[in-house]
């Protein structure tokens, strides 16, 4: 029996020696075997593999589809979404910086029509005009200037020839009677201080002339200021000067003249104003004959009548409007880039709003064309503010490339992005999991088949 035993102790220990030699070599074998072949032979012999296969399949399909389906509209969405917050912004601050140009008219004009009427009531006489002069002018047109949002007053007295000679005495005793006036408006000059004048310039037709010299006139009457607060459109020289010869002005003063005389009482103290061209601001000068322009001014005007006779027509009161304080501030800081352009009369000039400060671009119209879906027009910017004429404005706006950009970033790809980042990454989690799952299968399993086949060695020794 020991013999025995023996015997097959020492045959186990050599089949457990070759058992496990094989059993290296067939694991060898498997883990040599890929992945895939795996696979492959799975789905060719086994439905239950083909099964979970197409399923696999199906769910990387999904995924892939998915996360371009969801990233797509999300991309859509949020594009749809910054183009209604881009339209939305724009259009309500195009809307209200029309509403704060319209406003800003109508202070100018209410300004400029206060001063006509204070005048009217101050010399009711129409025989005391064109000799007429207020010592209380610049006390009363500062606040004026500021609650009408005016860069300028003036008063210009409506002068016939015969009248020439003593509207020149009176105007000249006037500012004798006041020093700090007479030294501020009448610098060194060049005939007679007091005289209507009219300068050389060589942007407005050839016309110079003192009528104190006895040159003609262009027109058959003058319009020359008699009193008036210094602006930009104004320097300290311009007491005399004749804006009636002056091209610029002249269709301003004819306007109110045709409304004078065409309309009934009420619309002439109250609608029969005029707006006159438009000047470029700083006006040249001999120092600087190519000045950066950074401005357009013109002159509102309104009739006088005296307080006696509503009817005879005695001068006018005039006001300057500046596009670029009209335009200040019209829009909030963040919109910025704002195409303002203006037609005034046969002029076209553009601004570009930038953080809500006017910036003169140029002569034209120089909106961007691609914008052109977007312009927001306002409505006749007339004295009269009710009805289109030869003397309105009018102000459109448009978007810029800067403000469209503001609204329209790299965001929503940037999101559609990641969300085909996460599709991504749980389809590459799923088959990492799958990987590994099926090769703690295909190890598991080789192992079971070295057990049998180490089992069936020990029955076929025994037996």
């Amino acid at each position: 029996v020991d013999h025995f035993s023996a015997i097959f102790v020492t045959q186990m220990s050599t089949a457990d020696s070759t058992s496990s030699i094989k059993s290296q070599s067939n694991d060898l074998h498997f883990w040599e075997l890929s992945y895939w072949r795996l696979r492959l032979a799975e789905f060719r012999k086994d439905p239950e593999a083909t099964k979970i296969f197409m399923m696999r399949v199906t769910l990387c399909l999904f995924l892939v589809g998915a996360a371009a389906g969801i990233s797509i509209s999300a991309h859509n969405l949020l594009q749809e979404s910054q183009q209604k917050s881009f339209e939305s912004d724009y259009y309500s601050v195009a809307e209200n910086a029309l509403q704060s140009v319209k406003e800003s008219f109508s202070r100018l004009n209410s300004g400029v029509l206060q001063l006509s009427r204070m005048y009217g009531e101050l010399y009711p006489d129409q025989d005391t005009w064109p000799n007429v002069a207020w010592s209380g002018f610049h006390s009363v047109t500062g606040p004026l200037r500021t609650t009408s949002s005016i860069e300028g007053l003036g008063i210009f007295p409506l002068v016939l020839p015969h009248q020439v000679a003593d509207y020149n005495k009176h105007t000249l005793e006037y500012y004798k009677a006041h020093p700090d006036e007479y030294e501020t408006f009448f610098p060194i000059r060049f005939f007679p201080n007091g005289s209507i004048f009219m300068q050389n310039n060589s942007q407005v037709d050839p016309t110079p002339y003192d009528v104190t010299n006895g040159i003609v006139p262009p027109y058959k009457f003058f319009a020359p200021v008699v009193q008036y607060t210094i602006s930009a459109l104004a320097g300290n020289s311009y007491v005399g000067y004749d804006i009636h010869a002056d091209p610029r002005y002249v269709g301003g003063v004819k306007s109110v003249i045709n409304c004078t005389n065409t309309y009934n009482e009420t619309r002439r103290l109250t609608s029969c104003a005029g707006i006159t061209e438009v000047t470029p601001m700083p006006w040249y000068s001999i120092e600087e004959p190519d000045p950066v322009i950074d401005d357009m001014m013109a002159v509102f005007l309104h009739p006088i009548f005296p307080a006696s006779n509503h009817s005879k027509l005695v001068g006018f009161a005039g006001g300057s409007l500046s596009w670029a304080t009209t335009l200040t501030n019209i829009v909030p800081s963040f919109a910025h880039n704002i195409d303002c352009v203006v037609q005034a009369h046969s002029s076209w000039f553009t601004f570009t709003m930038v953080h809500g400060t006017p910036v003169f671009k140029g002569f034209g119209d120089l909106h961007e064309r691609k914008f052109s879906k977007y312009k927001i027009k306002s409505g006749a910017l007339s004295p009269s503010l009710n009805e289109a004429d030869e003397n309105s404005h009018w102000l459109t706006l448009y978007p810029t490339q800067e403000f469209h950009d503001a609204y329209h970033n790299d965001s929503p790809l940037l999101q559609a992005l990641g969300l085909v980042a996460v599709f991504v990454l749980c389809a590459f989690l799923f088959y990492i999991y799958d990987l590994l799952m099926k090769r703690e299968f295909s190890r598991r399993q080789a192992v079971l088949d070295t057990k049998r086949r180490f089992v069936r060695f020990i029955s076929h020794e025994i037996r």
